[in-house]
């Protein structure tokens, strides 16, 4: 299932992750979803101004292999690296 659309998200995750710690970081964020070449392609931008970045994620699919590949890039690091 694939989320198109502008969404208020609400991150969490474990400050310390593998561990037995329960502490957990909690920040706001806006996402917009794109859905690109009918549907074999998308992207998505989250922007965390609390955080003062922005990240993008592009997903496109390989027919012949039926394989979904996955890149994310960072305003902090201005590269496209696979996930």
């Amino acid at each position: 299932m694939l989320l198109v659309g502008s969404w208020d998200i609400r991150n969490r995750r474990l400050k310390q992750p593998l561990t037995a710690s329960n502490d957990w970081d909690e920040f706001p964020s806006t996402s917009v979803c794109h859905r690109i070449f009918d549907g074999a392609a998308n992207f998505d931008e989250i922007s965390i101004p609390e955080r003062g970045f922005s990240g993008l994620t592009l997903r496109l699919f390989d027919p012949e292999h039926k394989e979904w590949s996955l890149y994310w890039a960072s305003s902090r690091e201005g590269r496209l690296q696979p996930l």
